[in-house]
């Protein structure tokens, strides 16, 4: 169902981009017709995706589920998000690919489930596989074969943006997941990125979120300057453990 669910988000956003494409074409005039006034195009639509590491389902302000007032917190605040889920859709039914940001960021980027790419373990486990062997070496479960590379056959959403609209300007900063080889998120089809890794909760910038904030918002005054639609990406370190 997941890879349905992913599927199905990622071709209706190509669709989008296709009749973009198409309405904003010359149309060729019909006899007797006068030709089309193709000045006035539709403009494209800037995309902001953000994601936070090991947020639970319940620990925003905002209730997720109509029918139950447990599916919010009452506890953390965020005003924000709830003026943005208030504006906006809230999908009460979806679910993380993997349980954990790992495999979790490859399958949200391609629409495909953590099995089928093959991306299912913390990357912890696979690097330091003998220190862990003893803990699952008794165990009727064993822990499956698991890249911690993405495969370069598959795509990922900036890289289609770029295919359907190459005068999109993408971005990616904080987190990431994607390939542990090659930490390059250009060779992913951004322009621009900054990769945020550390989890300190050192003060005055625990985990790096409000410097991945303040590159989200530099990147987003530039492109507005240049008028230029964009892609954003910022994966948040935090709430990620450690947390005090």
């Amino acid at each position: 169902m997941r890879t349905i669910l992913l599927g199905i988000a990622l071709t209706s956003l190509l669709s989008f981009w296709n009749t973009q494409t198409d309405s904003n074409s010359p149309k060729k005039a019909q006899k007797g017709e006068k030709p089309a006034n193709n000045t006035l195009q539709t403009p494209k639509p800037n995309i902001i995706l953000f994601m936070v590491d090991d947020q639970g389902w319940a620990n925003t302000s905002v209730q997720m589920h109509p029918l139950m007032e447990t599916s919010k917190s009452d506890f953390y605040q965020t005003p924000s998000l709830e003026t943005l889920a208030s504006e906006g859709a809230i999908f009460s039914q979806a679910y993380a690919t993997a349980p954990n940001d790992f495999a979790s960021m490859p399958s949200i980027l391609t629409g495909l489930s953590s099995s089928r790419l093959k991306m299912t373990t913390s990357p912890n486990y696979i690097i330091n596989q003998s220190k862990y062997q003893s803990d699952y070496q008794n165990q009727k479960l064993q822990v499956p074969f698991s890249y911690y590379s993405l495969q370069e056959k598959n795509l990922v959403l900036p890289q289609y943006i770029k295919v359907q609209a190459p005068e999109y300007q993408t971005a990616h900063f904080g987190q990431w997941q994607i390939d542990l080889n090659r930490p390059n998120p250009c060779l992913y089809g951004f322009d621009e990125f900054t990769v945020m890794n550390q989890q300190a909760k050192a003060a005055p910038d625990p985990k790096q979120t409000q410097s991945i904030l303040n590159k989200g918002l530099e990147f987003m005054e530039t492109t507005h300057k240049n008028q230029q639609p964009f892609y954003l990406q910022m994966h948040f370190n935090a709430v990620h453990f450690p947390f005090v």
